[in-house]
């Protein structure tokens, strides 16, 4: 009540009293207008009562609730239309200088312009997968211009390409957005000239074959360049592993011992490798049947060391000696004696036992009851089938 005494002339609306508040540094200097009820209440003029999601058409939401109003009404109020469109008011926030347009809600939302977009990539020609949806938008948008990021691997990971680009560039060949280490599924070894078998196609780092990286496709394919450290032959047999082993095993030879000078027959078949070849030093091993089968020569030496002369590898017992081929053919009961019957001396070095004699005396002297009286040619009277069964004198069949 400015005038004394006229108390009814005083002003009824807010700016009738309130125009220096609305004129101040903390006012809206007349750009909202004279209705200040419209936004304030008797209470207090903080806070306001305005709802702008009730009263307006566009909500607020977001960061866009604890903005100040004169963040966005910088004009008059009434005579000043705000667009709703982000861009709008955000012109200067747009990092991309328009080249994505100007729907900034297609991939930011109210909360925050850093939070995470919620754009849809898989919409665009680069899907999104892998470790690729974890990776920051800037990251591989290097500039304002997002269109112009690459598509290609290499164009991002050339820095990543331990092969220093003898492989050429297109990563994915080998490569998935899972993880660079992992290749399975991707690259086809079986394409090369080397394909994976058995043990090479199992789960096998690469780096265990292609100790160097940068130089993959100079890889020799040869076993010996890898397996060196295997070869228990020293050296040996030479580096043609693949004569005898296999990518099953190395445990599980198939060499053809019938291409060697001592060809396998009979029991040799089925006897182990080491049991002959006693070090793995294979060309070292004796061929003389005397080398292995010292122990089952029963004749202590006394027929020789050429085992072979005798015996075969089908069974010890199994002689093939034919003794009708050697200058004393055997008849009767000589038939049924066993070798060292007869064969009683020391055999020579390199040379089979030597006989007692070829004539009766020599081994049956002990047999003779006629004291020698009769001489030494017994076969005037006996015969070979039995001492007892006599002949006349001087007659032979």
């Amino acid at each position: 009540h400015k005038t004394k005494g006229d108390y009814k002339s005083a002003p009824r609306t807010c700016i009738g009293c309130h125009r220096k508040d609305d004129e101040g540094a903390k006012g809206h200097k007349g750009r909202y207008g004279d209705k200040c009820e419209s936004c304030h209440g008797t209470k207090g003029w903080k806070p306001s009562s305005f709802v702008h999601d009730a009263d307006t058409r566009f909500a607020l939401r977001g960061a866009h609730r604890s903005t100040a109003c004169s963040d966005c009404h910088t004009g008059p109020l009434y005579q000043q239309k705000l667009p709703t469109g982000c861009n709008g008011c955000h012109a200067r926030d747009d990092k991309h200088k328009g080249t994505l347009g100007t729907d900034c809600a297609a991939c930011h939302t109210e909360k925050s312009w850093k939070e995470r977009s919620r754009f849809d990539h898989d919409k665009t020609r680069f899907p999104l997968l892998g470790k690729h949806v974890q990776a920051r938008c800037e990251a591989c948008h290097k500039s304002a211009d997002f269109k112009a990021a690459p598509r290609e691997c290499v164009e991002c990971h050339r820095a990543e390409d331990k092969h220093a680009g003898t492989l050429g560039t297109a990563c994915a060949d080998c490569h998935n957005e899972r993880d660079w280490k992992t290749t399975t599924g991707r690259f086809d070894h079986d394409k090369t000239r080397f394909r994976l078998r058995n043990k090479h196609a199992a789960p096998l780092a690469c780096t265990a074959c292609h100790a160097d990286s940068k130089h993959m496709r100079d890889t020799p394919t040869a076993c010996a360049s890898c397996h060196t450290k295997h070869d228990k032959h020293e050296g040996q047999l030479g580096k043609e592993c693949e004569r005898c082993h296999d990518d099953r095993s190395w445990k599980v030879p198939h060499f053809d011992h019938a291409r060697t000078r001592f060809a396998l027959l009979g029991r040799h078949l089925a006897v182990a490798c080491k049991d002959c070849h006693a070090t793995p030093r294979y060309r070292d091993a004796k061929s003389e049947c005397i080398a292995c089968h010292e122990r089952d020569d029963k004749h202590k030496r006394a027929f020789g060391t050429r085992c072979d002369g005798c015996h075969n590898a089908r069974a010890w017992p199994l002689a093939n000696f034919d003794h009708d081929k050697t200058a004393y053919r055997l008849d009767a009961t000589h038939r049924k004696l066993a070798c060292e019957g007869c064969h009683r001396q020391p055999a020579p070095p390199g040379k089979p036992a030597a006989a007692i004699g070829s004539t009766c005396v020599a081994c049956h002297r002990k047999d003779d009851v006629h004291d020698g009286g009769l001489g030494a040619r017994c076969e005037q009277c006996h015969v070979s089938a039995s001492w007892k069964k006599v002949q006349p004198l001087g007659v032979r069949p």
